[in-house]
């Protein structure tokens, strides 16, 4: 896949594992459903576990560290990834995206899983 467009937000090592990857990022652009599936694979190549969460909107990043909610959360949140190869710690043997956009391009998709 090209390169894509992103700001990284925050970064942290998930239940402290050394090869664990944390990630909190902002598009720059727009992408395809295939496109995000495929960015998120690369992000999360030989590493476990992995958690990845992407907005289009800062403002969306905002109101998740402040717990306040807003039409604006529903449309930039697009998905939360979790990725636990580990047989330990929460979301053991999870590797799947579940879409969070429930306004938007990907609204169709809300609440759905996408296994790998």
């Amino acid at each position: 896949m090209e390169s894509v467009n992103y700001t990284s937000l925050r970064r942290w090592k998930p239940d402290n594992n050394p090869r664990g990857f944390g990630v909190e990022l902002l598009l720059e652009e727009h992408l395809s459903k295939e496109e995000i599936i495929s960015f998120v694979k690369e992000l999360s190549v030989g590493r476990a576990p992995v958690v990845i969460k992407i907005y289009s909107t800062r403002e969306a990043y905002q109101e998740e560290l402040t717990n306040s909610y807003t039409a604006e959360y529903d449309r930039g949140f697009l998905v939360f990834y979790v990725k636990n190869t580990t047989g330990s710690g929460p979301y053991a043997g999870c590797n799947e995206i579940r879409w969070m956009q429930a306004e938007g391009k990907f609204a169709d998709l809300f609440g759905q899983k996408t296994r790998f």
